[in-house]
């Protein structure tokens, strides 16, 4: 059993149905997992004066539509199959 612990965990994963060598189609998928491009979002953060406005620009449509979500409420509710 100590042996196994010694061996390198690519050479253990065999898989059925595949075709040429697994390891180095492993090996290519590991790298190139590795070398992603950093995502945008995480390099364009916004100031914390654009994320307010933004916070209020979706507030005041939320106002401005609540009667419009009232009623679709209201319709959901008052429906025979309201569950």
């Amino acid at each position: 059993m100590k042996h196994l612990l010694k061996v390198p965990v690519i050479s253990l994963q065999k898989t059925p149905f595949a075709g040429g060598n697994t390891n180095s189609e492993l090996g290519a998928f590991y790298l190139e997992c590795q070398s992603a491009p950093q995502l945008k979002t995480f390099s364009e953060q916004p100031t914390l004066a654009e994320q307010v406005g933004d916070i209020t620009k979706t507030l005041e449509e939320f106002e401005t539509s609540m009667q419009e979500y009232d009623e679709m409420l209201n319709s959901l509710c008052l429906s025979e199959n309201n569950n």
